[in-house]
C-alpha cells in the first residue's frame, strides 16, 4: 500500500501494519500470517516496527480522545505495545518516537532515546543506542546504516546515506556520504557501492 515517507506516525490501525514496508522488510500476506509473525513466529524486523507504530497510534489516540474513559483505554493500550516491544525484542523507544515510515530494523536490542528524529530508509542493525547528551539528540538522515553495537551520542547528525561502522560511538555530526570508525568516531573513507551492501 502507498504511503509518504515523510510522515512519522500512522493514522489509522490498519496502517500500523505495514507502516514500515520495504524489500528487505516485506509485510506478510493476509492477517493470519501477520499475527503469526507478530506472535508464534515472532519476526523482529517485522514486529518491532509494527508494535513501535501501534503504541504512537494509540498514544495519539489518548491525546485526541474527548472521553476520559477512552483516553485512559488509548494510553494502556499504548504502554502496553510499547512494553511488549520491550519484553519481546529488547527495543526500548517512546511513545511517540519521531521516525518516518521505512525505517529497518535487521536485529532486536535497539534503545532510542525521545528526541531522536530518524528519516526514511534508516538501516538500524544488533545493539544500538541513540542518546541524549547535554540535552540534544541525534538526527539520522536517509538511507544511513548503523552498524551494530554502535552509540551515537547528543545532537548530532548522520549524514544521508553514512555509515557508522559497528562498535563506533559518534560524538560528532558524520557527513553525507561518509564512513565513520572507531571510539570515538572519526571518518575512515567514504560510501560506495560496494561497501555499502551489507
Amino acid at each position: 500500500m502507498k504511503k509518504e515517507k515523510n510522515k512519522i506516525f500512522p493514522t489509522s490501525f490498519k496502517e500500523c501494519f505495514y507502516f514500515d514496508e520495504h524489500k528487505l522488510n516485506p509485510v506478510p500476506r493476509g492477517w493470519v500470517r501477520k499475527f503469526l509473525f507478530l506472535t508464534i513466529f515472532s519476526k523482529p524486523r517485522y514486529s518491532m516496527s509494527v508494535y513501535m507504530r501501534l503504541t504512537q497510534f494509540f498514544y495519539i489516540k489518548s491525546l485526541n480522545s474527548k472521553s476520559f474513559l477512552f483516553k485512559k483505554l488509548y494510553f494502556f493500550l499504548s504502554f502496553y505495545f510499547r512494553r511488549l516491544n520491550i519484553i519481546k525484542n529488547n527495543f526500548e523507544h517512546s511513545l511517540n518516537p519521531k521516525i518516518s515510515a521505512g525505517v529497518i530494523f535487521h536485529h532486536t536490542g535497539v534503545c532510542i532515546t525521545d528526541k531522536t528524529q530518524i528519516e526514511s530508509g534508516v538501516h538500524i542493525y544488533r545493539n544500538v543506542t541513540f542518546g541524549i547528551k547535554n540535552g540534544g539528540a541525534p538526527y539520522i538522515k536517509k538511507e544511513a546504516k548503523i552498524g551494530s553495537h554502535s552509540i551515537i551520542l547528543g545532537n548530532v547528525i548522520i549524514g544521508k546515506k553514512a555509515i557508522v561502522a559497528p562498535g563506533a560511538v559518534v560524538v560528532k555530526s558524520v557527513p553525507d556520504f561518509k564512513v565513520v570508525a572507531g571510539v570515538p568516531a572519526k571518518v575512515v573513507g567514504d560510501v560506495t557501492e560496494e561497501n555499502y551492501q551489507f
